[in-house]
């Protein structure tokens, strides 16, 4: 009997060992658990580009509407009345305009070179 169990062959060792199981299942855990991570992190901040676009859209949506509303005014016949009056100067036939402006004056000084001083105001009164 010696013979044939010195003939037989020694039993195989499995090319798996659960000691490598173990191992490989630890890669697998990290390797999954880092692209978690890296797609949280991703998840995060395009949440927040989200909300900074949004907030930017909220805002340009309050311009646009107080564009809209300017524009609507100045298609009105009042903003025209009141731009060609205080803008261009123009007058009613019946008007009378009072323009109230000031002389150079050695008194003056310095204050006469700035471009606010002494600026002409108009009123514009009507007549009847």
């Amino acid at each position: 009997m010696r013979e044939k169990d010195a003939g037989a062959k020694a039993p195989r060792k499995p090319l798996i060992t659960p000691r490598l199981w173990v191992a490989l299942f630890c890669v697998a855990i990290a390797v999954i658990a880092g692209s978690l991570f890296r797609v949280t992190r991703l998840y995060q901040t395009t949440m927040a580009q989200a909300d900074k676009l949004r907030a930017e859209l909220t805002t340009e949506q309050i311009e646009k509407d107080r564009l809209t509303r300017e524009r609507d005014y100045m298609a009105t016949d009042m903003y025209v009345e009141r731009a060609a009056r205080m803008e261009y100067g123009y007058i009613y036939p019946n008007d009378i305009r009072f323009v109230a402006a000031l002389e150079q004056d050695e008194d003056y000084g310095e204050d006469w070179e700035d471009p606010e001083f002494g600026r002409a105001v108009e009123v514009f009164a009507d007549v009847e």
